[in-house]
């Protein structure tokens, strides 16, 4: 895994803070019903060595942990989130229609032929 340190500045760059060492993140933003919306979002590793996907509304104050599966990776497409995590040793896919506030495992079909 690549691990990045991330820090935050709100001040031009005049002074910065250790966010922690992130797999990814990304910056988002999106309409919900009339109010718009910025989430600041990462995977973050934890002090149990475990990567968590996690969000702010609020520059860094406050972080929250909607999904409590390993996460691998995720992709941000307008309101709409997926999130790839890690649950009893095999990969899953969640998906989030509320700008990740809450997410479910997506059901997937088993045994397409292939070719």
């Amino acid at each position: 895994i690549n691990l990045s340190l991330l820090y935050l500045t709100q001040d031009l760059g005049r002074s910065w803070k250790l966010i922690g060492s992130v797999q990814q993140y990304d910056w988002c933003r999106a309409g919900i019903g009339q109010v718009p919306l910025e989430r600041f979002c990462i995977i973050r590793q934890q002090s149990n060595g475990a990567y968590y996907f996690q969000y702010t509304n609020d520059i860094g104050v406050t972080w929250n942990t909607p999904l409590l599966e390993q996460a691998n990776f995720f992709r941000i497409h307008d309101r709409f989130f997926t999130l790839i995590a890690e649950n009893r040793n095999m990969n899953d896919l969640y998906v989030s229609a509320d700008f990740g506030v809450t997410f479910r495992r997506a059901i997937l079909p088993e045994g397409i032929p292939v070719g």
